[in-house]
């Protein structure tokens, strides 16, 4: 039986040729470099995402302290402890709260967010700001988006001089980490950047590995 190779190539099944060896090696020798470059890349902006929250946070405490002179008046500072979609309870947006003579509370900037992916450390000692020994911890009152006022806070001030209303013989500081390095731990993974208040003159103070 003779086959029409005119038939046959056009169907396509006689002519078509799988990939060489050669070739094979080629488009995983492409594939390596392309991920040792990228890799790193998103290394690096995860990196300068924390950085970058860190300072935010740094200038939001300064802000606050700020304020507090300039208005000769208390400027708390509140650190939102919301659920996520899987239920586990993380700290990463905050606000600052204008506090009257006669104890009147009143939003003195909207409610800010870490960088995406990261989160306040509420373990162990990763944060002495948010550690339920070292402060009490408030139900919600103002609505907070997509809690409502299901949520909790921990909370200190700035006073009109400067100081805080933190105990002065305490150091106190948060710990900010990706949300990928594990949610709830209690000691700092290698990536991570601590922001400090310094109780007594309210200096402010950061630090990254």
């Amino acid at each position: 039986m003779m086959i029409d190779t005119a038939f046959t190539g056009r169907c396509g099944f006689a002519s078509r040729k799988g990939f060489t060896l050669m070739e094979l090696l080629a488009v995983i020798a492409v594939l390596a470099v392309l991920a040792a470059i990228l890799v790193p890349a998103v290394t690096v902006s995860r990196s300068f995402q924390l950085t970058q929250a860190v300072q935010q946070m740094a200038d939001v405490f300064s802000l606050a302290r700020q304020s507090a002179m300039a208005q000769n008046c208390i400027v708390e500072v509140r650190f939102y402890l919301t659920k996520n979609v899987e239920g586990a309870t993380a700290c990463r947006s905050y606000q600052l709260f204008q506090v009257s003579g006669s104890g009147m509370v009143s939003p003195l900037t909207r409610i800010s967010y870490l960088g995406d992916g990261v989160i306040a450390g509420t373990g162990g000692s990763l944060s002495s700001l948010l550690d339920t020994s070292k402060r009490e911890r408030h139900a919600g009152a103002f609505p907070v988006p997509g809690a409502g006022t299901d949520y909790q806070y921990f909370s200190f001030a700035f006073l009109p001089d400067g100081r805080t209303n933190l105990p002065a013989m305490e150091e106190w500081f948060v710990t900010l980490h990706l949300k990928s390095d594990g949610d709830g731990r209690t000691t700092p993974p290698p990536n991570f950047g601590t922001v400090q208040v310094d109780p007594v003159n309210g200096a402010v103070r950061t630090f990254r590995p």
